[in-house]
Order: C-alpha cells, then sequence, then structure tokens
C-alpha cells in the first residue's frame, strides 16, 4: 500500500499528473440521483392511489371449502370465536351432487336431497 502512495506522489509531483475521474462521471451521478428520485415518486404515488382506490375483498372471493374461509378478519382469539365450526365434509369436495350450487363449504350443511346422494 504504501508504494502505491509513493508511486502516486512521485506522479503529481514530478510530472503533474493526478489520476482523473472517468468522462461522464459527474452525469452517471446526476442521472442516478434522478432515476432513484422517479422511482420513489412513482412508488408514493402508486400506494397512495391503490390505498385510496382498492376495496375490502370478500369474506371467500373464491369460493373456497377449506376452513381457513371460515375465520372471520381479522380473526378472534382462537381463530373462530367462542364456537368452533361444524366439519361436515372433506375440503376438497366440489360439485356434490344434487346440490344447487357447485360451491359447498365444509360447513354448510348438505340439503337433505343432496345428502341422500351422496351416501
Amino acid at each position: 500500500m504504501c508504494g502505491l502512495v509513493a508511486y502516486r506522489a512521485v506522479l503529481v509531483a514530478a510530472v503533474g499528473l493526478m489520476p482523473k475521474a472517468p468522462a461522464g462521471a459527474g452525469a452517471r451521478t446526476v442521472a442516478g440521483l434522478i432515476s432513484v428520485a422517479v422511482i420513489a415518486w412513482v412508488f408514493r404515488y402508486l400506494a397512495r392511489t391503490m390505498g385510496e382506490l382498492g376495496r375490502a375483498a370478500a369474506q371467500n372471493p373464491w369460493d373456497s371449502n377449506t376452513l381457513e374461509w371460515v375465520a372471520l378478519t381479522p380473526a378472534p382469539h382462537g381463530n373462530f370465536g367462542p364456537a368452533l365450526p361444524v366439519v361436515r365434509r372433506g375440503p376438497y369436495e366440489y360439485s356434490v351432487p344434487d346440490e344447487s350450487a357447485d360451491w359447498a363449504p365444509q360447513t354448510k350443511p348438505l340439503s337433505a336431497r343432496a345428502a341422500a346422494a351422496s351416501h
């Protein structure tokens, strides 16, 4: 390390040479700062816009059958509140025969006709 310092001192003193920054370094620095500022502004704008325009989704927007969609949002202590849900079928039983809707969550009792057809 000492050799490099001494070499640089000799160049500066004897020849008057000073290492220069590459051409355009200042322009690149300014362009980088402008880019960071623009990205920060776009992020802030999108965060504000999406926060104001976004609407709350339904409790079960995909009509899923599994129990996590039965829990309230925000979830109370114990996830389901004072009473646990009664599970009546498996989580992947879609298209229950003789049921009016294609979606049949685990906690919903089947109609008498569908219950008779499924057994």
